[in-house]
């Protein structure tokens, strides 16, 4: 261990690099009420916070596009205990240079575990959410509320040579789940199989 740095979460979760600042999604997890709702910004050549802000509450997915613009998608908060306590999701565009939100879209509902991902042409974004999947473009100045694919999935990531989507299904969560994938183009199924148990997630190298 080289060195430690303490962001101002509970639980700071993915991050991505632009030049010499890294930017850590802070998400509590499925704790009702202790959600995070903030992003922390980190230089690289010193280990130093530069700066945490606001965003929305639990984010769980962070993505850059082709302009070098940052995405986060962030859970809400649903309590079934009590849904008054219910938070809707949102869709957070960051602007690096500034370092501030630049525009915020709210999600229909909350959902514990929204997952995203970008293109190869990285101008359009394949989000997780209540009912399946839906695609937006990063110019669009509005949600598109109608799934692409109608089921529901527990990871998804776009194989970035071949633009190909690879998304999880944790089947019953005890034996072994499926991976499926997809046609970007037409999103028709491709092919599936088997895996470990409770698969959500992929690296591209």
């Amino acid at each position: 261990i080289i060195s430690t740095i303490v962001t101002p979460s509970k639980s700071p979760d993915k991050m991505v690099k632009i030049g010499a600042n890294v930017f850590v999604i802070n998400n509590a997890g499925f704790v009702t009420g202790a959600g995070d709702s903030t992003i922390t910004v980190i230089n690289s050549d010193n280990n130093t916070v530069v700066k945490t802000f606001d965003i929305g509450v639990n984010p769980s997915d962070i993505v850059v596009d082709k302009n070098g613009k940052i995405w986060v998608i962030c859970d809400g908060v649903s309590d079934w205990a009590n849904p008054a306590n219910n938070k809707n999701g949102k869709l957070v565009c960051i602007n690096p240079a500034t370092l501030a939100v630049q525009n915020t879209y709210t999600m229909p509902s909350s959902y514990y575990n929204s997952k995203m991902a970008i293109n190869k042409a990285k101008d359009k974004l394949l989000i997780i959410y209540t009912g399946g999947i839906y695609e937006f473009d990063i110019n669009a100045n509005k949600l598109n509320e109608t799934p692409i694919i109608k089921r529901t999935f527990y990871g998804i990531g776009i194989d970035p040579v071949e633009d190909i989507v690879y998304t999880c299904d944790p089947k019953d969560y005890k034996s072994q789940g499926n991976i499926i994938r997809f046609n970007y183009t037409n999103k028709t199924a491709i092919d599936s199989f088997k895996v470990g148990t409770i698969p959500a997630g992929f690296w591209f190298n």
